[in-house]
This record gives structure tokens, C-alpha cells and sequence, in this order.
């Protein structure tokens, strides 16, 4: 198994995992701790960086645009997406709930 598979396969269930953990977190399942979102969301900025330095970087002379790598940047745009908006999601979110217990204390 070369080594190309091999980051196929982890891209893949890497992708898998983060929108596995984005809709937990967006239907509140994981809402009790934020602290393991931050650390999440670090992690995962981290890995997309680290990657895509080093699969884009000045120094390789012949860079081909692989699947893989379509895949990885595809990835990251989603989830940098998601991300950004993770924020606001959350404060809506609360301020729906707020709103309809009001109501229903009415």
C-alpha cells in the first residue's frame, strides 16, 4: 500500500469524522462541552494547514493536482465553512430556545 492510499484513507475518514462531530454539535448532542469543539476545530485547522503546506509549498518543482488533493481542499473549504459559521449557529440557537421558553412560561 503506497503511501498515496494511505492519505486517501485518512483524508476519508477524517472527512467522515468532522461531519460526523459538526452535526453532533449542531443538534446538541455534544453542546455540554465547548472545550473539546475548540480543541477540535485547533486540531483540525492544524492538519488541513500542515498538509496543504506541505503538498503546495515553493520548493517541490513538480506539483500535480491530484484527486487527493482535490479531495483535501474541498474538505477544508466545507469545514472551514462550517466552522465560521459554528459561532452564529450556536448563538441562534440559544436565542431560539430562550424565545420559545418565554413563550411557553406565557
Amino acid at each position: 500500500m503506497g503511501i498515496y492510499r494511505i492519505e486517501t484513507i485518512i483524508v476519508d475518514w477524517i472527512g467522515i469524522f468532522t461531519f460526523l462531530i459538526f452535526a453532533l454539535l449542531f443538534i446538541g448532542i455534544l453542546q455540554q462541552k465547548p472545550l473539546y469543539f475548540i480543541e477540535f476545530v485547533f486540531l483540525f485547522k492544524l492538519f488541513i494547514s500542515i498538509f496543504l503546506i506541505y503538498r503546495f509549498n515553493d520548493f517541490r518543482k513538480n506539483i500535480k493536482f491530484t484527486d487527493l488533493d482535490r479531495k483535501v481542499c474541498f474538505l477544508a473549504g466545507i469545514n472551514l465553512l462550517i466552522i465560521s459559521f459554528a459561532d452564529l449557529i450556536q448563538d441562534y440557537l440559544g436565542r431560539i430556545k430562550t424565545a420559545v421558553k418565554t413563550f411557553v412560561k406565557k
